[in-house]
């Protein structure tokens, strides 16, 4: 069951605009970039295992450098991604 100001879906794919309630076409680009970069990287952008830490994670920070987790990302696909 969900209530009014539910967040709904995947937090760690979801836009740091959605979480301020702001849901337009960015936050399926940054969900696609991010299922993306979860495909090359070896390890998910925000692996926060405590739901309050990665709403705060994906609040405020950037997303990690792909090319820093996996050199093996050739660097234009790097940059599509992100």
């Amino acid at each position: 069951m969900t209530g009014t100001g539910d967040l709904v879906g995947t937090l760690r794919y979801m836009a740091p605009e959605a979480l301020r309630g702001v849901h337009d076409v960015r936050g399926d680009v940054y969900g696609l970039g991010l299922t993306l970069y979860e495909l090359l990287s070896p390890v998910p952008a925000f692996d926060e295992p405590n739901r309050n830490a990665l709403l705060q994670r994906v609040a405020v920070e950037p997303v990690p450098r792909l090319r820093a987790r996996t050199r093996d990302v050739p660097p234009d696909l790097a940059t599509i991604v992100h």
